[in-house]
């Protein structure tokens, strides 16, 4: 199964290509991981762990410590990951939100070199979001996954007087006797007399906040609105002071590492959540409709992923945010991914190394600029300008659409090829879902590709009949015939390029 290992750090820090925290482990086998029957979690989730393309082999690359992931030790794993002949590169890894810098970032210039040699980069989008340009990651030639969340979770039952219960998420291993009651007391009545820092500090559970004659022999319920510790180290600061349990005040309870097992040895498997998890799920499948498809390029992988995507739920209802609104691209892109969908999307969109070159000349890097991101430009290739040209950025080849800078009664026109994959002989016609204050208009709006015509081309019109403020307006386009279904998310923003941004 694991046919490589290297690693690129101190020898004097950490000398060896294993994992010494478990998060390399843990997406390595998510994505191509062989099937392990009898898994649990200390005896929760029983049932077979298996990646997602268990017939792939892995190779590992440790390009981290527990201090981060140098430039460097990133750009050489991109380096020997190439040499090796690898098919996906799965990068559960990234740097700090904000506006991408592309000729500094070694995970977006590792990952153009790579595609350039036909191997598919999918990286996790960052845990920052939601919210605005909170994603990394971001490059067009990389597949940018996000994560959400699933209708499962564990719980744990609080029994208070009176038999009363409140549900909470969250795993509970306490030594604690069921038929007893315990005293129960919250941090800030817990409050140490000489804590100077309030009863916030308190309230979160600190250490060094408490008072130990106040929690001893008691469970303490403490918030979690203070990250600065976790709440495994809160509470082996709370059993040093003599507490017997804590319940956790928390709104997000993404993390199961924080569950305590007293006592016992560590877990062989671990439930771990977040971009980082969500990336190999998607590395898994890309490994699988390359195999069932080795001569498709990085691109055609990613648009048939991407224009297959769901966007309702399991209960065929609108995927929503945590707030409960309608989700739109902004949050999560094209949609879920479908497992089988992708093997035989019918169309897809295909983006050259030449678009990627063009993009870059679009966001106004320089012709010397690109060359130090790219490694195939053409030599005498110029970049036409070395300013930015937002609407030529639109016309990328891309599995989606975004337009900025639409202004009331002004029509723009974003063009796109699709390539058939599909039956020779097939018809596609067009459908668009638009909010009214937008008009979207596909020219033509019927594709007949036969033996001798496998790529076409179209036009997508936008004209804004509102004049307002900035707002973002989503929909999408959507190909289709009597067996796929081709759906491309679009946004379109009467805002400029970098009020966007």
């Amino acid at each position: 199964k694991i046919i490589g290992a290297k690693y690129y750090t101190d020898p004097d820090a950490y000398d060896t290509p294993r994992d010494g925290s478990g998060h390399g482990t843990h997406v390595a086998s998510t994505a191509a991981g062989a099937p392990v029957s009898g898994a649990s979690y200390y005896g929760l989730a029983k049932g077979t762990a298996q990646g997602g393309s268990t017939a792939s082999r892995i190779a590992m690359y440790r390009v981290c410590v527990d201090g981060g992931c140098s430039g460097s030790a990133i750009m050489k794993g991109f380096d020997d990951a190439i040499a090796d002949g690898v098919h996906v590169l799965s990068l559960s890894l990234g740097g700090s939100p904000g506006r991408p810098n592309f000729q500094t970032d070694p995970v977006a210039i590792g990952a153009f070199h790579a595609v350039e040699r036909g191997i598919t980069v999918v990286c996790s989008a960052g845990n920052s979001g939601p919210s605005p340009a909170s994603a990394v990651n971001v490059a067009p030639w990389i597949m940018t996954v996000a994560a959400t969340t699933i209708d499962r979770d564990f719980q744990a039952d609080i029994i208070l007087g009176g038999d009363k219960v409140i549900k909470g998420g969250g795993i509970n291993f306490s030594n604690l006797n069921k038929s007893t009651m315990y005293p129960l007391i919250d941090g800030r009545s817990a409050k140490l007399s000489s804590n100077v820092n309030g009863d916030d500090d308190a309230g979160n559970c600190i250490p060094g906040s408490l008072d130990d004659s106040k929690v001893k022999g008691k469970i303490v319920v403490c918030e979690n609105s203070d990250e600065s510790y976790e709440p495994r180290d809160k509470f082996d600061d709370l059993q040093q002071q003599g507490a017997i349990g804590m319940i956790v005040i928390d709104n997000d309870e993404n993390d199961l590492r924080e569950a305590v097992a007293p006592g016992r040895d560590p877990p062989l498997f671990d439930i771990l959540s977040g971009t980082s998890m969500s990336c190999p799920h998607v590395s898994g499948l890309t490994a699988t409709v390359k195999s069932q498809h080795p001569k498709w390029s990085p691109s055609a992988i990613k648009s048939a992923i991407m224009t297959t995507a769901i966007t309702t739920n399991n209960v065929h209802t609108l995927i929503t945010t945590e707030t409960g609104k309608r989700a739109s691209p902004y949050d999560i892109g094209s949609g879920e991914i479908s497992i089988s969908s992708p093997l035989q999307p019918g169309l897809v969109y295909e983006t050259e190394t030449s678009d990627y070159v063009e993009f870059l000349c679009n966001l106004g890097y320089s012709t010397d600029k690109i060359k130090t991101i790219a490694s195939t430009v053409l030599e005498g290739f110029s970049c036409k300008n070395n300013v930015s040209n937002p609407d030529e950025i639109s016309n990328m080849n891309y599995p989606s659409i975004a337009v900025s800078n639409l202004k009331k009664n002004v029509s723009k026109t974003a063009n796109r090829t699709v390539t058939n994959v599909g039956e020779e002989d097939s018809t596609y016609t067009v459908s668009v879902e638009a909010p009214d204050e937008l008009s979207v208009e596909v020219v033509p709006n019927k594709l007949v590709f036969t033996k001798n015509v496998e790529k076409l081309s179209f036009r997508v019109i936008f004209t804004l009949g509102v004049d307002s403020d900035y707002q973002d307006f989503f929909g999408s386009i959507t190909w289709s015939n009597e067996k796929h279904r081709v759906r491309s998310p679009f946004v379109v923003s009467n805002a400029s390029q970098n009020e966007l941004m």
